[in-house]
Protein backbone atom coordinates (compact mmCIF):
# COMPACT_ATOMS: atom_id res chain seq x y z
CA UNK A 1 0.00 0.00 0.00
CA UNK A 2 1.42 3.41 -0.65
CA UNK A 3 0.47 6.96 0.31
CA UNK A 4 2.24 9.57 -1.94
CA UNK A 5 2.74 13.39 -2.20
CA UNK A 6 3.52 13.38 2.12
CA UNK A 7 5.40 16.36 3.35
CA UNK A 8 6.85 18.69 6.05
CA UNK A 9 7.48 22.37 5.10
CA UNK A 10 8.80 23.00 9.22
CA UNK A 11 11.33 21.37 10.77
CA UNK A 12 10.71 18.74 13.87
CA UNK A 13 7.88 16.88 12.42
CA UNK A 14 6.37 13.34 13.65
CA UNK A 15 4.66 11.61 10.64
CA UNK A 16 2.43 9.21 11.95
CA UNK A 17 1.39 6.29 10.19
CA UNK A 18 -2.34 4.86 10.89
CA UNK A 19 -2.68 1.42 9.54
CA UNK A 20 -5.81 -1.01 9.35
CA UNK A 21 -6.09 -4.14 6.74
CA UNK A 22 -8.16 -6.86 6.21
CA UNK A 23 -5.60 -10.08 6.98
CA UNK A 24 -7.21 -11.97 4.03
CA UNK A 25 -9.22 -15.17 3.47
CA UNK A 26 -7.54 -17.36 5.21
CA UNK A 27 -6.59 -20.93 4.65
CA UNK A 28 -10.11 -22.16 4.46
CA UNK A 29 -10.72 -20.45 1.89
CA UNK A 30 -7.03 -21.09 0.34
CA UNK A 31 -5.09 -18.14 1.61
CA UNK A 32 -2.25 -17.71 4.11
CA UNK A 33 -2.56 -17.89 7.68
CA UNK A 34 -4.35 -14.81 9.38
CA UNK A 35 -1.84 -13.82 11.97
CA UNK A 36 -0.64 -11.37 9.55
CA UNK A 37 0.79 -7.98 10.38
CA UNK A 38 2.89 -5.13 8.74
CA UNK A 39 6.30 -6.31 7.61
CA UNK A 40 7.91 -2.48 7.07
CA UNK A 41 7.00 1.17 6.52
CA UNK A 42 9.32 3.26 4.16
CA UNK A 43 9.67 6.48 2.88
CA UNK A 44 11.85 10.30 3.19
CA UNK A 45 14.79 7.85 3.97
CA UNK A 46 13.71 7.94 7.40
CA UNK A 47 13.46 5.65 10.26
CA UNK A 48 10.09 4.34 11.19
CA UNK A 49 8.88 2.26 13.85
CA UNK A 50 6.24 0.14 14.85
CA UNK A 51 4.59 1.93 17.91
CA UNK A 52 1.63 -0.37 18.32
CA UNK A 53 -0.23 -3.38 16.86
CA UNK A 54 -3.32 -5.46 17.10
CA UNK A 55 -3.67 -8.54 15.42
CA UNK A 56 -5.13 -12.35 15.49
CA UNK A 57 -2.19 -13.71 17.89
CA UNK A 58 -2.46 -10.45 20.21
CA UNK A 59 -6.19 -9.65 20.41
CA UNK A 60 -8.10 -12.74 19.47
CA UNK A 61 -8.95 -10.68 16.41
CA UNK A 62 -7.68 -11.55 12.68
CA UNK A 63 -7.83 -7.83 11.49
CA UNK A 64 -4.69 -5.58 11.61
CA UNK A 65 -4.50 -2.19 13.20
CA UNK A 66 -1.29 -0.93 13.71
CA UNK A 67 0.21 2.74 14.23
CA UNK A 68 4.30 3.52 12.61
CA UNK A 69 6.25 6.71 13.71
CA UNK A 70 9.00 8.59 11.90
CA UNK A 71 10.56 11.58 13.34
CA UNK A 72 11.93 14.50 10.73
CA UNK A 73 14.49 17.43 12.52
CA UNK A 74 14.03 19.48 9.09
CA UNK A 75 11.87 19.92 6.01
CA UNK A 76 11.37 17.09 3.66
CA UNK A 77 10.66 17.52 0.53
CA UNK A 78 7.15 15.12 -0.69
CA UNK A 79 7.66 11.75 -0.37
CA UNK A 80 5.96 8.34 -0.66
CA UNK A 81 4.82 5.96 2.46
CA UNK A 82 5.13 2.42 1.19
CA UNK A 83 3.94 0.10 3.54
CA UNK A 84 4.29 -3.56 3.47
CA UNK A 85 2.07 -6.69 4.56
CA UNK A 86 2.56 -10.03 5.26
CA UNK A 87 1.18 -11.93 2.71
CA UNK A 88 0.72 -8.90 0.42
CA UNK A 89 0.16 -9.50 -3.19
CA UNK A 90 1.56 -6.57 -3.96
CA UNK A 91 -1.14 -4.34 -4.70
CA UNK A 92 -0.31 -0.35 -4.51
CA UNK A 93 -3.44 2.17 -3.10
CA UNK A 94 -2.73 6.21 -4.38
CA UNK A 95 -5.09 6.99 -2.08
CA UNK A 96 -6.25 5.67 1.14
CA UNK A 97 -7.66 2.37 0.12
CA UNK A 98 -7.25 -0.51 -1.79
CA UNK A 99 -10.37 -2.59 -3.12
CA UNK A 100 -8.90 -5.59 -4.39
CA UNK A 101 -10.23 -8.14 -7.07
CA UNK A 102 -11.52 -11.27 -5.69
CA UNK A 103 -8.96 -14.09 -5.13
CA UNK A 104 -7.31 -15.68 -1.57
CA UNK A 105 -4.24 -13.55 -1.41
CA UNK A 106 -6.31 -9.89 -1.40
CA UNK A 107 -6.07 -8.04 1.62
CA UNK A 108 -7.48 -4.67 1.33
CA UNK A 109 -6.48 -1.95 3.75
CA UNK A 110 -6.05 1.66 4.35
CA UNK A 111 -3.18 4.21 5.19
CA UNK A 112 -3.27 7.33 6.74
CA UNK A 113 -0.24 9.74 7.57
CA UNK A 114 -0.42 12.46 9.40
CA UNK A 115 2.32 15.31 9.63
CA UNK A 116 2.21 16.89 13.36
CA UNK A 117 4.68 19.79 14.34
CA UNK A 118 5.61 20.60 17.53
CA UNK A 119 6.53 17.07 18.66
CA UNK A 120 8.97 16.32 21.50
CA UNK A 121 12.20 15.94 18.92
CA UNK A 122 13.92 13.81 22.03
CA UNK A 123 10.58 11.73 22.79
CA UNK A 124 7.90 12.59 20.23
CA UNK A 125 5.95 9.34 21.66
CA UNK A 126 4.81 8.37 24.28
CA UNK A 127 2.19 5.78 25.84
CA UNK A 128 0.48 3.24 23.20
CA UNK A 129 -2.27 0.86 23.67
CA UNK A 130 -4.06 -1.56 22.33
CA UNK A 131 -7.38 -3.74 21.74
CA UNK A 132 -9.76 -6.06 20.14
CA UNK A 133 -12.92 -6.39 20.69
CA UNK A 134 -15.91 -8.96 19.22
CA UNK A 135 -17.78 -12.02 19.27
CA UNK A 136 -13.97 -13.74 18.39
CA UNK A 137 -12.58 -12.14 21.17
CA UNK A 138 -14.81 -13.06 23.38
CA UNK A 139 -15.57 -9.33 24.37
CA UNK A 140 -18.21 -7.98 22.72
CA UNK A 141 -19.62 -4.56 22.43
CA UNK A 142 -18.80 -1.05 20.48
CA UNK A 143 -15.01 -0.62 19.54
CA UNK A 144 -13.21 0.59 22.22
CA UNK A 145 -10.06 1.24 23.60
CA UNK A 146 -8.36 2.92 26.90
CA UNK A 147 -4.87 4.54 26.82
CA UNK A 148 -2.90 6.46 30.31
CA UNK A 149 -0.95 9.41 28.92
CA UNK A 150 1.91 10.33 30.54
CA UNK A 151 2.60 14.39 29.81
CA UNK A 152 -0.05 17.20 30.07
CA UNK A 153 -1.25 18.40 26.21
CA UNK A 154 -0.24 14.89 24.77
CA UNK A 155 -2.12 14.43 21.28
CA UNK A 156 -3.97 10.90 21.47
CA UNK A 157 -5.63 9.21 18.28
CA UNK A 158 -6.59 5.22 17.48
CA UNK A 159 -6.43 3.61 14.33
CA UNK A 160 -9.58 0.62 14.16
CA UNK A 161 -10.06 -2.51 11.88
CA UNK A 162 -13.25 -4.23 11.65
CA UNK A 163 -13.26 -6.95 9.26
CA UNK A 164 -16.86 -7.99 10.26
CA UNK A 165 -19.05 -5.10 8.47
CA UNK A 166 -18.69 -2.37 5.80
CA UNK A 167 -20.65 0.22 8.42
CA UNK A 168 -19.92 3.77 9.49
CA UNK A 169 -18.95 4.28 12.87
CA UNK A 170 -20.90 6.73 14.63
CA UNK A 171 -18.86 8.66 17.21
CA UNK A 172 -19.70 9.98 21.13
CA UNK A 173 -19.97 13.24 21.86
CA UNK A 174 -15.81 14.96 22.35
CA UNK A 175 -14.42 13.33 20.06
CA UNK A 176 -13.32 13.51 16.48
CA UNK A 177 -13.36 11.47 13.29
CA UNK A 178 -10.29 11.71 11.05
CA UNK A 179 -10.51 9.24 8.35
CA UNK A 180 -12.93 6.50 7.48
CA UNK A 181 -12.75 4.01 4.68
CA UNK A 182 -16.30 2.02 4.51
CA UNK A 183 -15.42 -0.64 1.81
CA UNK A 184 -18.42 -2.45 1.05
CA UNK A 185 -16.76 -4.70 -1.75
CA UNK A 186 -14.71 -6.69 1.06
CA UNK A 187 -17.48 -6.31 3.64
CA UNK A 188 -14.81 -4.22 6.23
CA UNK A 189 -14.06 -0.73 7.93
CA UNK A 190 -11.45 0.90 8.56
CA UNK A 191 -10.99 4.72 10.40
CA UNK A 192 -8.87 6.32 12.42
CA UNK A 193 -10.41 8.73 15.90
CA UNK A 194 -8.97 10.91 18.03
CA UNK A 195 -9.81 13.60 20.86
CA UNK A 196 -10.52 17.01 19.45
CA UNK A 197 -7.24 18.51 21.45
CA UNK A 198 -4.71 18.27 23.79
CA UNK A 199 -5.51 16.20 27.12
CA UNK A 200 -4.97 18.62 29.44
CA UNK A 201 -3.77 16.25 32.86
CA UNK A 202 -1.95 13.03 32.26
CA UNK A 203 -4.02 9.60 33.04
CA UNK A 204 -6.51 7.78 31.50
CA UNK A 205 -8.19 8.23 28.06
CA UNK A 206 -10.86 6.64 25.61
CA UNK A 207 -11.41 6.36 22.24
CA UNK A 208 -14.61 4.23 21.59
CA UNK A 209 -17.65 4.22 19.15
CA UNK A 210 -21.05 4.27 20.04
CA UNK A 211 -22.00 1.94 16.88
CA UNK A 212 -22.12 -0.70 15.98
CA UNK A 213 -22.07 -2.32 19.10
CA UNK A 214 -21.32 -6.27 18.18
CA UNK A 215 -18.49 -5.77 14.80
CA UNK A 216 -15.29 -7.55 15.39
CA UNK A 217 -12.53 -5.49 15.59
CA UNK A 218 -8.97 -4.23 16.43
CA UNK A 219 -7.64 -0.75 17.41
CA UNK A 220 -4.32 0.53 18.18
CA UNK A 221 -3.80 3.75 20.13
CA UNK A 222 -0.44 6.22 20.63
CA UNK A 223 -0.06 9.37 22.75
CA UNK A 224 2.17 12.17 20.78
CA UNK A 225 4.07 14.03 23.14
CA UNK A 226 4.59 18.19 22.80
CA UNK A 227 8.11 19.63 22.90
CA UNK A 228 8.35 20.74 26.30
Amino acid sequence: MQVPGVTAASANTLFVAFIASDSGQGPARGGPPLDGKIQSVDGGNLTWTRRAEAHLSITGEPSIAEIWTAFSPVPVKPFTVTVTRNNDNGALTYCDNYEGASGPDIANGMVLVQAITGADPKNPVGATAFYGVGPKSGRPGPATITITTTRRDSLVAAVGSDWSDPKPRTMPAGQVMLHEDVSTPNGDTYWVQGLPGAVATPGPATLSVTNPTNDDCNMAAVEVLRAP
